[in-house]
């Protein structure tokens, strides 16, 4: 997502030591030698949290904070009549009235692919499972319960 992309740039500019491959194949290393029995987990810690207590430090003191703009859309609320923005949840993107908090209307986010249900002609959405698991639906469910797992290829049309 684009909130992770800024996150882990940030992570590389603040931490590049804790983020670098070969800290976390050593880190991985001493991890196994905890589990095995050979070295004390304590031991572990205190050789490494000074140096990330400091980066930590430093990091809260440089870093700026990040603020993701609301991107408009074509969504009209049918509350209050103002064109919905995308927002980011804990769960993922969702479709808010820009008027909150007068306005407190919601709904999901719905990402289209630009391929047609094979069942009823609408367009068909990315929707996730319960369990996080993504799969491909139609925008028009539960009237349809068209869905697949695998990402439907737009239907070539015939000259």
């Amino acid at each position: 997502t684009e909130l992770g992309e800024v996150v882990n740039q940030m992570m590389k500019k603040a931490f590049p030591s804790i983020v670098d491959v070969n800290f976390t194949a050593n880190m991985e290393s001493l991890l196994d030698k905890v589990e095995e029995g050979v070295v004390n987990w304590k031991t572990v810690v205190s050789n490494f949290y000074p140096d990330l207590e400091e980066a930590v430090k430093q990091a809260e003191k440089e870093l700026e904070s990040v603020k993701i703009a609301d991107e408009e859309t074509d969504v009209i609320c049918e509350q209050c009549g103002r064109n919905m923005v995308i927002k980011y949840g804990p769960h993922g993107k969702f479709l808010a009235c820009p008027g909150f908090p007068d306005c407190r209307n919601t709904k999901p986010y719905l990402e289209k692919i630009g391929v047609p249900c094979p069942k009823c002609g609408r367009e068909l959405v990315v929707r996730k499972t319960k369990k996080g698991r993504r799969y491909y639906g139609c925008e028009n469910n539960p009237e349809c319960d068209y869905m697949t797992w695998q990402k439907p290829k737009p239907v070539e049309e015939k000259k």
